[in-house]
């Protein structure tokens, strides 16, 4: 029988490089917990207007896209003043960025379908950054000092 010591480090008592490792291991390990979320303020937005998404993706690079089957049929006989750009149906907070750029898109243009491609452009846009600062090194590490999250010298997690 043999006994390993081994000495746990909390994240800010680790030496630099086994700090930028560990900061690694969990982006690696983390996964965005709102994605459902998303898609479920995206799928009742169109569900307003009778919209399909047709394919999406949402990532934190230049690939994320939202498709749709809308046209201008669609959004004939919109009127602004049937639009409650209060109203949440999810009641998450992409909510707010369909909602809100649709109802402020259509007011300044009149155009129900180009406010409708502007508010998902929007939602794609904030989701993107949404996710980026996700898996940003600040954000990374404000959650493994939260978790108290305890690592190894060579900055392996515990």
């Amino acid at each position: 029988m043999r006994t390993i010591e081994t000495t746990i480090y909390a994240f800010d008592e680790l030496p630099g490089g086994a700090k930028e490792k560990a900061i690694e291991k969990m982006r690696e390990i983390t996964k965005y917990p709102w994605f459902t979320e998303c898609k479920d303020s995206l799928r009742a937005f169109c569900d307003e207007f009778n919209v399909k998404v047709t394919d999406y993706c949402l990532s934190n690079d230049y690939r994320a896209f939202v498709s749709t089957d809308a046209t201008t049929r669609h959004f004939r006989g919109v009127k602004l003043s049937s639009f409650d750009r209060e109203a949440m149906p999810t009641g998450f907070c992409f909510d707010c960025d369909l909602r809100y750029t649709f109802f402020n898109e259509f007011k300044r243009t009149g155009d129900a379908n180009h406010a409708f491609e502007t508010a998902i452009e929007a939602f794609v846009s904030t989701v993107s950054k949404d996710i980026d600062y996700y898996f940003s090194d600040e954000a990374i590490v404000e959650s493994i000092r939260a978790n108290d999250y305890e690592f190894t010298e060579e900055g392996a997690l515990t």
